[in-house]
């Protein structure tokens, strides 16, 4: 087997590896869990986040919006963002009771901003 096969592998799995790995470290730096506690719960942050982006997505499909694999306006686009913004504050809310809102939805938009235009510069510059 051959290195150079694993290329499309690579190219799916890396992006979203490193936007995973950048929102841990941020609900690391921001002091909300351990680090490697940080990590699993970026996971299923992003997992659940992930499963409520496609019901959103396969709905405005439904409703006339053409989404064809990365192809997507951006009015659409900030709006997944804004979602994802949402989603993962209450999944923080719901699992850190501790913290305060303000700086769980700080978090939030700080971790989402980051790994949503990391995917997005590497998206359109690939």
């Amino acid at each position: 087997m051959r290195f150079e096969s694993f290329y499309p592998f690579l190219l799916l799995v890396a992006p979203f590896a490193f936007a995973h790995f950048a929102e841990a470290m941020v609900i690391y730096f921001f002091r909300m869990k351990p680090f490697w506690a940080s990590v699993g719960f970026s996971l299923f942050i992003n997992l659940l986040t992930l499963v409520v982006l496609y019901g959103c997505s396969v709905l405005l499909g439904k409703l006339g919006y053409a989404l064809s694999g990365l192809q997507v306006p951006p009015p659409v686009m900030l709006f997944f963002w804004w979602l994802s913004v949402v989603t993962d504050g209450f999944l923080l809310r719901l699992v850190l009771k501790k913290a305060s809102t303000n700086s769980l939805f700080l978090c939030s938009l700080v971790m989402n901003t980051i790994s949503w235009l990391f995917l997005y510069f590497f998206i359109t510059n690939y």
